[in-house]
Formats: C-alpha cells, sequence, structure tokens
C-alpha cells in the first residue's frame, strides 16, 4: 500500500500522545459525564479521551466508553441502523517491540457502550481496521482492513481490503481487494471506497456494487487531487463527501502544527497527514467534485446530518458544522487527532 497509508501508521502512533490543545479554547468543556442509556441519536466522534456522544441541539457530550490503556484507543464509530448499537475500531499502537501483537480489532456495543463483544479479532500482528460502515439492515459490518508487515523494525509491505463481515456467524469476505474506508449506501446497493498506493491510474474513490462487482473509478488521483480520504455517502444516497488534498485550487500552505510523533523506525510521513485538507462532494454517479470548505485543515472526517442538510466535520483543528450546500464552516468543539465522526 501507499503513501497515505504509511502517514496514517504514523498519525494513529501519535494520537494518545498528540496533546490536544483545543480543550483550553473555551468551544466546551471535554466529555465526562457518563453517556445516557437508551440514547439513540447524536453525533459520536473519536476523541483523545475515548468515543464521545455530542448532543448536536445543546452542545452536551457525554463520554460513552475511554480508551482502555495509554496504547489502545478507538477508532470509527458508527451507529447501527436503528440506533441500539454502535460499533468501533479498537486499535492498539505499534511500540516498536518486535513481539508486539499490535493491530486493531473491531466491537460491537449497545448505544452507551455496555456489553461490548468483540466481533472481529485480529488474526495477527499489524492487522489494522481503517474505516468501518454498518450494512442497512444491520446483518453485517464492511471493514477496510489494511495489514502492515514489519519485520526488525523494518517496514516490507502492506495490503489492504474491504471485507463484509456477517455478524452472526462472523464469516467474512473479501469484497474489494485494495480499498479502505469503506461506505455504503443508505439503500445498501453500493459502496464507495478509496484505493491508494497502486501506483497506477486506478488510485483515487471508487464506487461498486455491494458485492464489489461494477467497480468505477469516480475520482481519480491527479497532480491536483493527490489524496483522499473518508468517503460517505449522503442519507439520500445522491452524494459522496470526502476529505482531499488538492493543490490546482490555492496554494500548499505549511502543515498544520498539531503532528503526531513519528519514532525512529517509522517511514517518513507523506501524502494526506499533515498537508491541508477540506471536503468536497460529489454525485454518486460521476461528475465534477464541488468543495465544501475551506478549513485547510488536518484529516477532516465529514458526518451528514440525519436530514442531509448539513455536515459534521472532525478534524485535528476542531470540531465544525457546514452547510450541505456549502458556506461558510462554524467551528462548534474540540477536534482530535486521527478523529472520525458519526451523526444519527
Amino acid at each position: 500500500m501507499g503513501r497515505l497509508v504509511l502517514a496514517s501508521i504514523a498519525a494513529t502512533c501519535g494520537l494518545l500522545l498528540a496533546c490536544d490543545k483545543n480543550e483550553s479554547s473555551g468551544l466546551v468543556a471535554p466529555a465526562r459525564d457518563a453517556a445516557p442509556a437508551g440514547a439513540a441519536g447524536g453525533l459520536l466522534m473519536a476523541r483523545t479521551q475515548g468515543i464521545v456522544l455530542r448532543d448536536m441541539a445543546s452542545g452536551t457530550e457525554y463520554l460513552v466508553k475511554a480508551h482502555p490503556s495509554a496504547q489502545t484507543f478507538y477508532t470509527f464509530p458508527r451507529w447501527s441502523p436503528d440506533g441500539t448499537r454502535i460499533a468501533y475500531g479498537i486499535s492498539i499502537q505499534y511500540t516498536g517491540n518486535p513481539n508486539q501483537d499490535w493491530g486493531g480489532d473491531v466491537a460491537v456495543s449497545n448505544s452507551d457502550g455496555s456489553a461490548e463483544t468483540i466481533v472481529f479479532k485480529r488474526p495477527q500482528a499489524g492487522v489494522d481496521i481503517y474505516g468501518l460502515a454498518w450494512a442497512p439492515d444491520g446483518a453485517a459490518l464492511y471493514l477496510g482492513v489494511l495489514t502492515t508487515t514489519i519485520k526488525d523494525g523494518r517496514f516490507l509491505g502492506q495490503t489492504a481490503s474491504v471485507e463484509r463481515l456477517d455478524l452472526a456467524s462472523g464469516a467474512r469476505t473479501t469484497v474489494v481487494g485494495e480499498g479502505l474506508y469503506p461506505t455504503v449506501s443508505p439503500d445498501g446497493t453500493r459502496l464507495a471506497y478509496v484505493v491508494v498506493g497502486t501506483a497506477d491510474r486506478n488510485d483515487g474513490l471508487w464506487t461498486a456494487m455491494a458485492d464489489g462487482s461494477d467497480r468505477q473509478l469516480l475520482v481519480p488521483l491527479t497532480d491536483a487531487i493527490v489524496s483522499v480520504m473518508h468517503p460517505r455517502f449522503s442519507p439520500d444516497g445522491s452524494r459522496i463527501a470526502f476529505a482531499a488534498v488538492v493543490f490546482a485550487s490555492q496554494p500548499s500552505p505549511p502543515p498544520t502544527p498539531k503532528q503526531g510523533v513519528r519514532w525512529p523506525w517509522q517511514p517518513d510521513p507523506a501524502a494526506a497527514h499533515g498537508l491541508p485538507m477540506d471536503v468536497w462532494t460529489v454525485a454518486t454517479g460521476g461528475g465534477m467534485p464541488q468543495r465544501l470548505t475551506n478549513l485547510v485543515e488536518d484529516e477532516p472526517a465529514p458526518a451528514w446530518s440525519p436530514d442531509g442538510s448539513e455536515l459534521a466535520i472532525m478534524a485535528t483543528g476542531g470540531l465544525y458544522r457546514v452547510p450541505a450546500s456549502g458556506g461558510q464552516a462554524r467551528k462548534i468543539g474540540l477536534g482530535a487527532f486521527g478523529g472520525q465522526a458519526d451523526w444519527r
């Protein structure tokens, strides 16, 4: 796999080490109270302290699950279609220990974080999760699975795939090779995902049928659009929001100041992490992408509102709210290094 994924390894390993400098901004106090039992909506976020639920009307935030250890953190929290459960990754960062069992698992719990069940256990060290999506019937999850091979402190290579995990049987089926960050259309007929690092014209944002057939390159990577991340279907399925590094539309400013720690054994970060990104949308059937924000942020992850009228965007520098038609993004809360969100 390619440069974006190498950068993401450096990002995730620095997640808990990076100080959230927004905590003194006065926007909102960090979540401390437990999530209310039976909550079936709001903005789920992966934050510095764990999985957080935000009431989007009041701005009140609740701590759903605190990180269990200094090396373990939660990723890609996602509401189930009926709002009674959440799914999320549990990632253990690589410390450089050659005997370490690092990587990611996937869990499902009640919406308040109780009754956690591990539904995907990594088969070996170096297998991690890069994206989660529920099937609309709640019977399966789509996983972005990245396998990294490091031996004697040396990076040897990566492979990626989008897999379908049947929750009843635990059976996994590879749907798309070379894909990460899967998202599923509301009717369940199509997937969107990111391919990167193939060193050919196949890199970019793709769509396919839910079984992996009818693959179409929707937004190719070019000299202008050099990286894409975090695609998400709109609630009506007509558009896909995604984060992108775009060089043609503006000069490239220096990287944002909140960078993760790069250990001596890690490859040089490149491509997406630390470079200025914004959120764009594109019609599901194809066409010219449209720029939605001018945040120039680090890894902004979009989440559509339930009615599709606006998006919440979690980025390193803050949590934002922006109309789906575009316009001024309003900063409403704390950001997170490597954070993601889901709005129901």
